[in-house]
C-alpha cells in the first residue's frame, strides 16, 4: 500500500507497509523509499524497471540503492531471496504513521529489517514537511556505529547550478537547495531510470556514506530558498 502527503506545494508519496518473508516475487526494496513532487514537477523520482531480464543493465533497479533509500553496513532493510538462513532471518516488520503538525505533516517509517545486523538498531526514517522545507531524518537506536549509505534520485529535467559547494536547482520560479549531511557524491552507476518498461533514460543520483548511531542521526533537507 502507498500513501501521500499533499501540503502547500509539496506532494510526497511513500510506502505505508511492506512486511517481508522469503517468497520469490517481483517486489522492490522500496519500503523506505519516497517520491517528491514540487509545484507538480518531479524532484525525487522512482527508478522504475526497464526489464526483468537478469542480463539487462537495469535489472537491479528493484534494489534499495535504486530508490531514495539507504543501506546500512552494505545491506538493505530486506535480505536477498536466497534460502540459506533460517526462516526468521528473512522476516521484516514495517510500519508507518502520518500526523499533522502545527506547521505541516510528519511521516514516520519504521522497520525491523536492519535488526538482523544489530538487534538494537530499530531504524526509523522521519519525513517532516512544512511550507519551505522537507527534512529527512534517519535514526538508529543502537549505540554502536554503523555505516549508512544514502541515495537520492533526482529527475533528469532539473538543472543544477554549477557550484561544487552546494546542490541547487530551479523548479518553475522556485529555487530549491538540497542540504546534505556530509560529502554527497554523484553516482553514475545508478543514473538510469525507466518511465516505461523497455525504455531507459538518465537521472542525477547523489549518494553519501556516513556513520549512524543513537546520538548521530543523519539529516538531509530540501529547502525552498
Amino acid at each position: 500500500m502507498w500513501d501521500k502527503v499533499i501540503f502547500s506545494n509539496w506532494e510526497i508519496i511513500y510506502r505505508t507497509s511492506s512486511s517481508y518473508v522469503n517468497i520469490e516475487n517481483h517486489e522492490h526494496q522500496d519500503y523506505l523509499h519516497f517520491i517528491v513532487n514540487y509545484l507538480g514537477y518531479p524532484v525525487l523520482v522512482d527508478s522504475g524497471l526497464a526489464s526483468y531480464m537478469k542480463d539487462h543493465m537495469h535489472a537491479n533497479a528493484r534494489n534499495a540503492e535504486y530508490h531514495n533509500s539507504i543501506l546500512i553496513d552494505g545491506h538493505p532493510y530486506s535480505p536477498t531471496k536466497e534460502k540459506i538462513f533460517p526462516d526468521e532471518y528473512y522476516v521484516t516488520h514495517n510500519s508507518s504513521a502520518k500526523t499533522k503538525t502545527k506547521t505541516g505533516y510528519k511521516v514516520i517509517l519504521k522497520t525491523s529489517g536492519f535488526n538482523r545486523i544489530d538487534s538494537a538498531i530499530n531504524f526509523e526514517r522521519h519525513l517532516i514537511i512544512d511550507d519551505k522545507s522537507l527534512i529527512i531524518i534517519d535514526n538508529s537506536k543502537s549505540v554502536l556505529d554503523h555505516k549508512i549509505e544514502n541515495f537520492f534520485h533526482f529527475d533528469n529535467n532539473l538543472r543544477f547550478l554549477n557550484n561544487p559547494r552546494f546542490f541547487k536547482f530551479n523548479v518553475n520560479d522556485s529555487m530549491i537547495e538540497f542540504v546534505n549531511y556530509g560529502d554527497e557524491l554523484l553516482n553514475s552507476s545508478l543514473n538510469i531510470y525507466s518511465k516505461k518498461y523497455g525504455h531507459t533514460q538518465r537521472k542525477k543520483v547523489l549518494n553519501s556514506i556516513n556513520i549512524i548511531n543513537s546520538s548521530n542521526p543523519i539529516i538531509h533537507k530540501l529547502n525552498i530558498t
